[in-house]
């Protein structure tokens, strides 16, 4: 009967052990999903930052061009 008891303790505590340890990986997950998160927003942010310098040099390109051009045809 004492062996019983101390199988039940023993697998008590195993099962909270386990409780404790699923917490901790949920935990661990939603801080991984937020940094993931917040990684994909910083992505998103820098794509857009990168599309209007590629727009302006774009621009600045055709300006420069055009006055380039503009001088070949004078000479």
């Amino acid at each position: 009967m004492e062996a019983i008891k101390k199988k039940m303790q023993m697998l008590k505590l195993d099962k909270e052990n386990a409780l404790d340890r699923a917490e901790q990986a949920e935990a661990e997950q939603k801080q991984a999903e937020d940094r993931s998160k917040q990684l994909e927003d910083e992505l998103a942010a820098m794509q857009k930052k990168l599309k209007g310098t590629e727009d302006e040099l774009d621009n600045m390109a055709s300006l420069y061009s055009e006055q380039f051009g503009h001088l070949c045809l004078c000479h």
